[in-house]
């Protein structure tokens, strides 16, 4: 997943990273190509049967996963995401690649999200566009 997919808050304030910084974490989830671990997914699944029952809404404030949630109410799942991700100081692993280049790509293809075929929305990642030691320098702290 890119940066630019993880903008924060209603008004799509980007993150500013250094170049040299391939990996990062960051505690907003982006909706396109998440690679999810089974023990935190079942942490997320109870968490939200539990506040789905006591009629807990995913809002949070000055994010635009509240005007998705209210048009699309228990079909997205996003906003419940970054809720218990924030509420549990969790994280997700995020890439910063050269030439906005990714480990996966959606190519936004006619559909549910899009009324005619987009595009890919990056290049994915190969062997000749990075030096295989990019994990090298990172650090999660």
């Amino acid at each position: 997943m890119e940066p630019r997919f993880s903008d924060q808050g209603k008004y799509g304030n980007k993150i500013h990273l250094d170049s040299g910084m391939h990996v990062f974490l960051y505690q907003i989830v982006g909706t396109w190509g998440q690679l999810l671990f089974p023990k935190p997914w079942k942490q997320f699944r109870l968490w939200y049967d539990e506040h789905k029952a006591k009629g807990i809404k995913p809002y949070l404030e000055v994010m635009v996963t509240n005007g998705w949630y209210k048009k699309m109410g228990e079909r997205i799942w996003t906003p419940w995401f970054i809720k218990f991700i924030l509420s549990h100081g969790y994280f997700n692993i995020y890439t910063n690649f050269p030439n906005e280049r990714a480990l996966s790509v959606s190519h936004r293809d006619a559909g549910v999200n899009y009324g005619k075929t987009a595009g890919p929305d990056s290049q994915l990642l190969d062997e000749n566009s990075l030096d295989y030691n990019f994990l090298n320098n990172a650090t999660f702290e």
